[in-house]
């Protein structure tokens, strides 16, 4: 965990203690911030409480299930509480993944405080059902009720779902989205609850859409379309996707102003020559922010390797509540070559699975992406993926291969 006490100017590293050998952190952290708990409610009065939240495994009940933890701080990421599991613990078999966690904020909602954490859960031995679920914590992260499946589980029917994110509206309605299947179609969906997450009503669609190349030309990274989501302070809901068209990839923009009732559905961003991917999107006042990372398009089957492709991180923004964007603008100041990246096993690219993007109150915004220009490329590596023997990296390979670091740009519209 890295925190800043001034603005982004310098950070300091926290390690967080996930419980010894009672629990090892395991990737996709995320967090929020709300109200600290007050003796039977929440307040701002003494500042905000922050929830980290991550992957954990547990040796003790299934050497491969993932369980969800989650810490807070009240003391601005100085100090971190022992780990809370939200996920239940009833099948040693069960593989939770890809999680989101909101904070209601607004002190007019009536469920002001509450927390919510939302994943995908891989059930069963094979896999072959993962639905989309969410769990609330009505103590400020100290206890966790219940998980409520909010779809069905047979993929067989339906397809997968994964990348879900999480938020509240302003009155307390709670919205959770993913990237799933309707009609054997992939689609954008999402569903709500307008009693503090006890219950969800039905799925809803947000759009149909085709998904992104994966992996794209040039790559072998993995890559996905799943959304991003934010809500204004008038109840407009803003989700955000990927989509391929041509062999070419954009970021498109859903807007709905009556709950998720009805959407409306443009291209918010275009890169020419490039695709975009992994965007995400904050709203402050009618100031829409959309960041992502687009890549060369290069033609369907060009291998990837060195240099044969590079990204960088772009932004857009709307003034008009996303009625319109401006040109897209370059924030990275040097490119990344994906090629620095390496997965555990060697076998392929790894910049990860999503993007940040964040909205100050000073109505700022935030975007954070992994970024490899202080990585190096190793030709061992290269020769390896298409066949050659599996290097010994320390001997063969550059120091910095595989320095991918997380950059953050500010925006002060």
């Amino acid at each position: 965990m890295y925190v800043t006490p001034d603005g982004g100017s310098t950070w300091s590293q926290q390690i967080l203690d996930f419980g010894g050998a009672a629990l090892v952190a395991n990737g996709d952290p995320v967090v929020t911030f709300g109200p600290k708990p007050d003796g039977g409610g929440f307040s701002y009065a003494d500042g905000a409480r922050a929830y980290f939240a991550a992957l954990a495994a547990a040796p003790d009940f299934g050497p491969n299930q993932m369980l969800i933890a989650v810490s807070h701080s009240d003391d601005n990421g100085v100090t971190w509480s022992d780990p809370v599991v939200a996920t239940t613990r009833d099948n040693p078999v069960n593989f939770n993944d890809r999680l989101a966690i909101h904070a209601d904020a607004n002190p007019s909602s009536p469920f002001f405080g509450h927390l919510y954490v939302s994943w995908t859960l891989f059930k069963g031995s094979n896999f072959t059902a993962e639905p989309i679920v969410a769990a609330r914590s009505t103590d400020g992260g100290l206890t966790f009720g219940k998980p409520r499946q909010l779809t069905a589980s047979n993929n067989n029917a339906t397809g997968g779902r994964q990348s879900s994110q999480i938020g509240t509206a302003p009155d307390g309605t709670v919205f959770v989205f993913w990237h799933g299947a309707l009609f054997n179609q992939d689609a954008i969906l999402g569903a709500r609850s307008t009693d503090g997450g006890v219950s969800f009503a039905r799925p809803f669609l947000v759009s149909f859409l085709n998904d992104l190349a994966n992996p794209l030309p040039g790559t072998n990274f993995r890559n996905n379309s799943g959304p991003a989501a934010d809500i204004d302070a008038a109840g407009a809901i803003y989700v955000v996707w990927p989509e391929y068209t041509s062999g070419h990839g954009v970021v498109k923009l859903g807007k709905s102003t009556d709950a998720g009732e009805t959407w409306t559905t443009a291209t918010a961003a275009d890169v020419a020559t490039r695709t975009a991917f992994f965007p995400a999107v904050a709203v402050s006042g009618r100031n829409v922010f959309i960041g992502f990372n687009a890549i060369d398009d290069k033609p369907v089957g060009t291998a990837p390797g060195a240099g044969v492709v590079r990204y960088d991180a772009y932004y857009v923004i709307s003034i008009d509540s996303g009625d319109a964007f401006g040109a897209p603008v370059k924030i990275s100041t040097i490119s990344s070559d994906p090629d620095a990246t390496i997965r555990n096993d060697l076998t392929s690219q790894f910049i990860g699975d999503y993007n940040g993007a964040a909205a100050s109150p000073d109505g700022s915004f935030w975007f954070s992406w992994t970024d490899t220009r202080n990585g190096a490329t190793c030709a061992a590596i290269d020769a390896f993926r298409t066949g050659g023997a599996k290097p010994n990296i320390y001997d063969l390979c550059p120091a910095n291969l595989g320095n991918s670091d997380i950059f953050v740009g500010h925006l002060v519209p």
